[in-house]
Parts: C-alpha cells; structure tokens; sequence
C-alpha cells in the first residue's frame, strides 16, 4: 500500500468519526454514561463537539500531507499517524477499565485497524 492510499484512508475514517460525533454526540455521550443526568448530558455532548472538531482538523492535516514526496517524510507522517491512532486505541480500550462504562468496540477496531495500516504502510516505504 502506498503512502498516499494510508492516509488517505486515515483522513477518511477520523472525519467519518468527526460527522458522526457532530451530527448526533446526544447518542455517543447516553451510550457511553448511560445514567448521566441532564447537566451531565450537556457537558458530555459539548465535549463530544470538541472532540468533532478536533478529530476534523486531524483528518484535514492527514489528507492534506498525503501528497508529500520524499519517502523519508511520509515515513514521519506515517509514523505520527500510527502512534496517534495507537494512543486513540489504547485510550478508547483503557478507559472502561479504568471507569465503569462500556467499551466503544466500533471506535477500537477502527483505530486499531488504521494504526496497523499506517505501521505496515510505513515498513513497506523503501
């Protein structure tokens, strides 16, 4: 797999999770603290507006260095990349262990898998 093709993907999959916290982080915030209450709720949901936010603003800076030339700095952005999503995954995992609420298994295997992607994509780069 090629550079480009990685991040591309990356881009892809962080600003599918961007719309979906934007257009309903109601639903993401009551999955994850089913028993928040009202003022709760609101924080929960505002929280999940930044993250929107913040996970497109990532997915703008992965597809717009997909076209870097050099093997040598796609092997940095690949590598940023996969630590990134590996500390995504590695929070996303940890957290319902840590508090009492259930693992988002969705989110996991889709940071895992793209943090896998980018690893392989980069040992691959000559």
């Amino acid at each position: 797999m090629k550079a480009k093709t990685a991040l591309t993907i990356s881009a892809a999959i962080t600003a599918i999770f961007a719309t979906a916290f934007a257009l309903n982080p109601e639903f993401f915030t009551s999955s994850a603290f089913p028993e928040a209450d009202a003022y709760a709720m609101r924080i929960g949901v505002s929280l999940r507006q930044g993250m929107a936010g913040m996970l497109l603003m990532i997915a703008l800076v992965l597809f717009f260095t997909r076209n870097v030339e050099t093997v040598k700095d796609q092997r940095s952005i690949l590598l940023g990349t996969a630590l990134g999503f590996t500390a995504m995954c590695a929070t996303i995992i940890v957290l319902p262990v840590i508090h009492d609420f259930p693992l988002e298994f969705p989110a996991a295997v889709a940071t895992g898998l793209v943090a896998a992607m980018c690893y392989w994509t980069r040992s691959k780069l000559a």
